[in-house]
């Protein structure tokens, strides 16, 4: 599955997306107002919400998708793209998760209820 197009893929450089990630993280997701972390900022641009990051339930809702099952592809479609990947491991390792992997808070069960996904995780879990 294609997120983003291979031409905006093609231009991104992992310095870009870091910057992104750095300028973006904390920023409140538009559904439901989570402070974002790194890893749902470089999620919510792989699937083309840069200038409206969301975190995974609510980019989940605005796809019509189960947000388990876009959080793995999106997973996926990252580890397949260097850029993507490099800015994924350098959000692993800020928190201090190796590189490579979907740090643990990723893997907690996300609520596929949009309006009741806050209270899974403080902080705006995936």
């Amino acid at each position: 599955m294609s997120f983003t197009t291979q031409t905006e893929d093609r231009y991104r450089t992992a310095g870009s997306l870091i910057r992104d990630l750095e300028r973006l993280c904390g920023v409140l997701c538009v559904g439901c107002s989570t402070p974002l972390n790194h890893h749902q900022v470089l999620m919510a641009v792989a699937t083309g919400f840069k200038d409206a990051p969301r975190c995974v339930p609510c980019l989940a809702a605005a796809l019509d998708r189960d947000p388990a099952q876009l959080r793995d592809s999106l997973f996926e479609y990252i580890r397949h793209l260097e850029c993507y990947a490099e800015a994924w491991n350098w959000a692993n390792r800020v928190e201090q998760s190796p590189d490579g992997v979907m740090p643990v808070v990723a893997k907690l069960l996300i609520d596929s209820e949009p309006d009741s996904h806050q209270a899974a995780s403080p902080g705006g879990a995936f």
